[in-house]
């Protein structure tokens, strides 16, 4: 990753969309806000903290794709792979494309379960 960026690529210009379980958009590495002008530019919820996988209450969708449960980090690890920002933010560690911005789109519930027709919607 070193050489890569000592290259001078670091992912300007590039829009990463991560399927998870949601971003903590708040972790320092991640800028600590959501939208335009911030590192996770925009997203969605496709599944909402509550589903249960239980056929007869569908998700619950919404615009804002920040899960309210502690994960134990599992959010702003899977985001920080990639477009964590450099050194000097949040907890000095450096991502592979720390110029890149992030689309999170949520297609699991705090529970964990997920449909088929959630996450291809989400593709």
């Amino acid at each position: 990753v070193d050489r890569v960026h000592a290259l001078g690529i670091k992912g300007s210009g590039v829009k990463i969309a991560i399927i998870d379980s949601g971003i903590d958009y708040t972790h320092p590495s991640l800028g600590t806000g959501y939208g335009l002008g911030n590192k996770d530019i925009g997203g969605y919820a496709f599944i909402g903290n509550w589903y249960a996988g239980i056929p007869w209450i569908p998700p619950v969708e919404d615009d804002d794709p920040l899960a309210s449960f502690q994960s134990r980090g599992h959010r702003a690890h899977v985001a920080g792979n990639a477009p964590q920002y450099p050194e000097g933010s949040g907890f000095g560690l450096t991502g592979v494309t720390p110029d890149a911005e992030i689309l999170s789109y949520r297609v699991f519930s705090c529970y964990g379960p997920s449909t088929t027709e959630t996450i291809l919607r989400a593709l």
